[in-house]
């Protein structure tokens, strides 16, 4: 039987039928050492995974039986978040006194310190969405804008029909099609930072656990100052990979009341704004540069746009006239005039 391919396709990690292997390779993976007991045939066991590590989060792709069900129990640790989202079929999954079926339309959690057991049955491949505990919870902190009194702990079944985990589920999925596609995002720091923020903000906003509610009261608008102190750091460190996390810390208020200020103050967002200052710096660049020693893309990623026709158009936009027209280059020697 033909099976559909998994996402993640040019990152495969694993295709075997033997368990052992395929424990020892998940785990690894994963960080995860685990148990595994085959429910079905065991001829039929047929283990695949995809996985990108992306420093504190990882996306996976894991089809753990293939035709055969088994029983997945990874052991306890306190050093990962692990989001589970099939793709198909249903998966009974169990922490504590805990029980919550992960489907197409529910994800589940497994998280530091608690029993999780998986009750996998044939044919269900699984996205997965890998976070670091102490990254995740380093980035709590700067979202509420103080340390944690307690541990985090989400709840074990998330709806993903609601608009903000949709919203959420919606950003992994352009995260993957990102690697499927090919696109430099495997490689440029600017870009890995910034979509590893977006993932690990966006889930911790949208998924319920112990500090939904605070992260909520979170906004309170906060002063004038503190957006200049955001604006002032991102034009001393616009060419390295900033995220909105780091720019709430900076100014000593939480995500929120900084995109409030934003919101307020200058009729935009702080990441927005951050794209105008880079921007901003790339024009000064291109019209200092020598054309015979540098090029607009060199430019261009230089100052964090990995979408080069990206660039390109909101640099015409912003200031009528093409990049290559400011580097003084005929524009069919740059390939993202367009």
């Amino acid at each position: 039987m033909n099976r559909k391919p998994l996402p993640l396709t040019n990152y495969s990690v694993l295709q075997s039928r033997d368990v052992d292997e395929a424990r020892e390779v998940i785990g690894k993976v994963l960080r995860a050492p685990h148990d595994v007991k085959i429910l079905g045939a065991a001829g039929r066991f047929d283990a695949r995974q995809n996985a990108v590590p992306m420093g504190p989060v990882a996306l996976a792709a894991l089809d753990y039986g293939g035709g055969a069900q088994v029983l997945v129990t990874p052991h306890r640790t306190d050093n990962f978040y692990l989001v589970h989202i099939p793709l198909a079929g249903a998966i009974d999954t169990f922490s504590g006194r805990e029980h919550t079926t992960a489907t197409r339309w529910t994800a589940t959690i497994a998280q530091p310190r608690e029993r999780f057991v998986l009750d996998w049955p044939a044919d269900s491949p699984m996205l997965l969405v890998w976070f670091d505990a102490s990254a995740m919870e380093s980035m709590l902190e700067q979202m509420i804008g103080q340390r944690m009194k307690a541990g985090l702990r989400f709840e074990l079944g998330q709806d993903l029909t609601t608009p903000a985990m949709r919203a959420w589920l919606d950003q992994v999925r352009l995260v993957v099609r990102e690697f499927d596609q090919g696109q430099q995002v495997a490689t440029h720091p600017l870009a890995v930072r910034h979509l590893q923020d977006l993932m690990t903000t966006g889930f911790l906003l949208s998924a319920r656990h112990s500090y939904s509610e605070r992260l909520r009261n979170s906004s309170a608008t906060p002063a004038g100052s503190t957006v200049r102190q955001a604006v002032d750091f991102m034009h001393v460190h616009a060419a390295e990979p900033v995220t909105v996390t780091q720019l709430a810390a900076e100014a000593g208020v939480g995500v929120r009341a900084l995109q409030e200020g934003f919101r307020r103050d200058l009729d935009t967002t702080p990441m927005a704004y951050l794209r105008r200052v880079r921007l901003e710096h790339a024009r000064t660049e291109l019209e200092k540069a020598d054309p015979h020693e540098t090029t607009v893309s060199a430019i261009a990623l230089r100052w964090g746009f990995r979408h080069l026709g990206d660039f390109a158009r909101a640099y015409r936009m912003a200031y009528g006239e093409r990049p290559s027209e400011t580097l003084k280059i005929a524009p069919t020697t740059t390939s993202i005039d367009a």
